[in-house]
């Protein structure tokens, strides 16, 4: 059996504003142009070389109409491959196309988010050929997975499944020690990065967004925005709140403070109660087309929250949370766990859990009351000092010994192998941290491993 899919409707608004945009903007051929009767035509276009036409179809129903720039809900449509990036981005920017993002520079290749005439979103790509293995190339055996990328929500971020969690920064770890937790973050392969307005506006002293001015710096001085994944929130200090002007203010503030001129997930880390879903996802919605912001997501929403925002997102015609942040560890997993997860997984929202090693409990270094009082941190960890949590630690002994590895690693490995989660989020004060961190996404636990440390939590 022989199948192509040879041609693909996309709804317009006029043929020929449509004819124009992609003929003469993004440099398609006009296929065919057929008069059918009562003002419908047959248009077809199509790019150079081989592939699917496109039949312009002019709205000709409200329901039709409606669907105009939103074909996809929101996710990319399209997928416009090149031979060569850098000519086609640059002669595309010369007409006037836009494009939401910079270009990034992707292991599996170069691409850049841009919409057509009513809103539909593209990527123009030139796809990296990986050299093929030889035949008598051995598959090492190892208990070490290779990095899986995963999505986030139905956006086109795709991360691989680790968040370096930026919360230290500016209050445990340095600028001089966040370069190089950084760097070698970015060494082991990663490219999510996660802070906060409020990072750590808690630490006396501290001007706000620390944490965000360190990365910033970092950016700057290393000249890579473009390949990596930058995250961070606002409302941290609930007070702030989620009305468009707070969230105006606040994003131009971050901005700044990154020294970037877009963020690629953009969070509401509170929820605010006095304000309703519609005017934030609204003030989300204008940072979208402005290309300040490429994505939304929600921290400590509930399961009803995030669909209540759903349902305004789709009711509305507005972007909607592509990510929720939940707490969520081997010790803590209400929160996520149920009603949450599966409202994620049936929605396909990627889940970023952060606590993922219950402020540093789970990395096994707390074994006496003493053991609590050696680090800043230590404070924050205690209340796990009980029964379940001894059992924890014994399951994470156990299983950590099996796989040589320690109980950090297990701890993320067992998050990672959970249904819907995306990444954990999790902080280093050190070089050995982060290489200790990426161990742990890799470590690929079998069935029974699981069992075991899901048991012990329950």
């Amino acid at each position: 059996m022989n199948q192509t899919i040879a041609t693909v409707t996309l709804v317009v608004a006029n043929y020929d504003e449509a004819i124009a945009f992609y003929c003469k903007k993004l440099g398609f051929t006009l296929v065919a142009d057929t008069p059918l009767g009562h003002g419908k035509r047959w248009v077809l276009v199509a790019p150079a070389g081989h592939g699917a036409r496109l039949l312009l179809a002019e709205a000709d129903s409200q329901a039709q109409r409606a669907a105009i720039g939103n074909q996809t809900g929101g996710r990319v449509m399209l997928f416009l491959q090149t031979d060569n990036f850098a000519r086609d981005y640059a002669a595309m920017r010369d007409k006037g196309v836009t494009f939401l993002e910079p270009p990034r520079h992707e292991a599996y290749g170069s691409v850049a988010v841009f919409e057509d005439l009513h809103g539909n979103k593209w990527d123009l790509i030139e796809p990296h050929v990986a050299p093929a293995r030889s035949p008598a190339t051995p598959v090492p055996v190892s208990r070490r997975k290779p990095m899986d990328r995963r999505p986030l929500g139905r956006s086109e971020l795709v991360i691989e499944p680790l968040v370096l969690g930026g919360n230290v920064f500016g209050w445990t770890v340095d600028q001089q020690r966040g370069f190089e937790v950084l760097d070698a973050y970015v060494a082991e392969g990663f490219t999510a990065i996660d802070t906060a307005e409020g990072y750590p506006n808690w630490v006396p002293g501290n001007p706000p967004g620390m944490s965000e001015t360190i990365i910033g710096q970092w950016l700057k001085a290393r000249g890579n925005r473009s390949s990596v994944h930058i995250f961070t929130k606002v409302n941290s200090d609930q007070k702030t709140g989620l009305s468009a002007k707070a969230i105006k203010t606040s994003v131009e503030a971050s901005l700044k403070r990154l020294q970037t001129d877009y963020i690629d997930l953009y969070q509401s880390h509170w929820p605010d109660t006095h304000v309703e879903h519609e005017e934030t996802l609204a003030a989300y919605d204008v940072l979208i087309r402005a290309g300040m912001v490429r994505a939304i997501g929600a921290s400590n929403y509930t399961a009803t929250m995030a669909q209540e925002a759903n349902e305004v997102a789709v009711i509305k015609s507005l972007p909607r949370y592509e990510t929720l942040q939940p707490l969520f560890n081997l010790y803590d997993r209400s929160q996520f766990e149920g009603e949450l997860q599966n409202f994620a997984i049936e929605n396909e929202i990627g889940i970023i859990t952060y606590f993922s090693l219950a402020a540093g409990f789970l990395t096994g270094k707390y074994r006496t009351d003493a053991d609590f009082a050696k680090g800043a941190r230590g404070g924050g960890a205690q209340k796990y000092f009980d029964a379940k949590g001894k059992k924890i630690l014994a399951a994470l002994d156990q299983v950590a010994k099996a796989n040589d590895a320690s109980p950090a690693e297990v701890s993320l490995a067992w998050i990672v192998a959970q249904p819907g989660v995306s990444a954990p989020i999790s902080s280093a004060t050190s070089v050995e941290q982060v290489k200790s961190l990426a161990r742990g996404v890799r470590l690929n636990l079998s069935e029974a491993d699981v069992q075991a440390l899901t048991d012990a939590g329950k």
